[in-house]
């Protein structure tokens, strides 16, 4: 769960123009990988932060720890999906860009994808 960090770290890479040399060269390709496997496996990614439908537990194991991965959660996918709406933007003027949106993976239709990370937000946001 260090997407958030490393999100921030990319932010100001991006702030402070770093030379493209030192930055990660598939750093957005990752992203849209990263974010396809959530999509997919979306009960595993819901029972890792506690949200599982299927997930037993003592009441007293569902304290603190389980609202702060939620809330951890919540923040991860909410700033994944804001950078790769950002990027899918970008896409649209940039060549670059485009290619690193692995649209035979995720389908065509980027906008449609998002909108179904969207809703995991969503489903996240209200179990939290």
């Amino acid at each position: 769960m260090n997407m958030k960090t490393q999100l921030d770290i990319y932010k100001i890479e991006k702030d402070t123009h770093v030379p493209m040399k030192f930055r990660h060269p598939q750093f957005n390709k990752v992203l849209w990988l990263a974010s396809y496997y959530y999509y997919t496996h979306q009960g595993e990614y819901l029972s890792d932060i506690g949200c599982g439908k299927d997930l037993v537990k003592q009441e007293h194991e569902k304290d603190a720890k389980d609202t702060e991965n939620k809330m951890v959660a919540k923040k991860v996918l909410s700033s994944l999906i804001s950078h790769l709406r950002d990027h899918y933007n970008l896409s649209k003027t940039n060549h670059a860009a485009r290619k690193s949106i692995p649209t035979t993976l995720i389908g065509k239709d980027v906008e449609k994808y998002l909108n179904g990370l969207n809703k995991l937000l969503e489903e996240v946001i209200y179990r939290v």
